[in-house]
């Protein structure tokens, strides 16, 4: 009966588990070659990452973003920003004004989707129904 007990535990998880990360802005990439760059080598290895300055400027609506400080990190979709601070509001609370001094902003990072994530959820979600099928049958 633990046996079965873990693998609802692991089922529950699997299915919890948010497929989206957050990481560092990376500049646009057209054919191996960064668009803003100066030099046209073609290197398709290289990720150029935006400075703080840059980033804070490329920032678009309606899109989450984390924006980290000396004292804490702020996770919120970006509506709008005036010179020195950024408005949004905290996933699913839209009544609730989330404000960020630019001037503290240390690092800004974008939520993107994660193919690697998804691939390790669905797997252990496939093997949790699985084992949970073979152990029915089996008992």
């Amino acid at each position: 009966m633990k046996i079965f007990s873990n693998l609802i535990l692991l089922f529950s998880l699997v299915l919890l588990s948010s497929c989206y990360v957050y990481k560092p802005m990376e500049k646009p990439v057209e054919n191996g070659v960064v668009k803003d760059s100066v030099s046209k080598k073609k290197d398709t290895k290289k990720v150029v990452l935006y400075s703080t300055d840059e980033a804070l400027k490329n920032l678009k609506k309606d899109v989450y973003y984390q924006f980290s400080t000396d004292k804490n990190t702020v996770k919120m979709r970006y509506q709008n920003s005036t010179n020195d601070t950024i408005y949004g509001y905290p996933k699913g609370k839209p009544e609730k004004v989330v404000k960020v001094a630019k001037k503290e902003v240390t690092e800004v990072k974008d939520r993107r989707f994660s193919k690697f994530k998804t691939d390790v959820l669905t797997y252990a979600g496939i093997g949790a129904a699985a084992a949970g099928i073979i152990y029915i049958l089996v008992k």
